[in-house]
């Protein structure tokens, strides 16, 4: 399955993070969940379950669940390096691909400031 992690650096907030359905999905179906980083894993896992997404990570019609304790760790990972590196603008993961085993990154952008 195909996933998306971004942030940006909002004005008013700092890091934001967020993460959903990736792919070319994410622009026609908007499932993701946001946060004001950094955040820890649990805080990651969270994130997912309120995506209408999150059940085909789990194992959704017969189909293997997916490693979501890795993904959930990127997740954590890209808050954190949005708070340690305050001249990125925006960054994006997209797509990440889920797999029973890992979370791999198929491409990337990172504006800076």
């Amino acid at each position: 399955m195909e996933w998306i992690i971004g942030g940006k650096r909002d004005p008013q907030f700092g890091p934001v993070v967020l993460t959903g359905m990736g792919g070319v999905l994410v622009e026609i179906i908007k499932d993701v969940s946001a946060r004001v980083g950094p955040i820890c894993h649990e805080e990651a896992i969270a994130m997912l379950r309120e995506t209408r997404a999150f059940r085909v990570l789990e194992g959704f019609r017969e189909q293997p669940r997916a490693n979501i304790d890795a993904l959930a760790d990127m997740i954590v990972n890209v808050s954190w390096f949005l708070h340690d590196f305050p001249q990125i603008k925006e960054m994006d993961l997209n797509p990440v691909l889920i797999t029973v085993d890992k979370a791999i990154i198929l491409d990337w952008r990172i504006a800076l400031c």
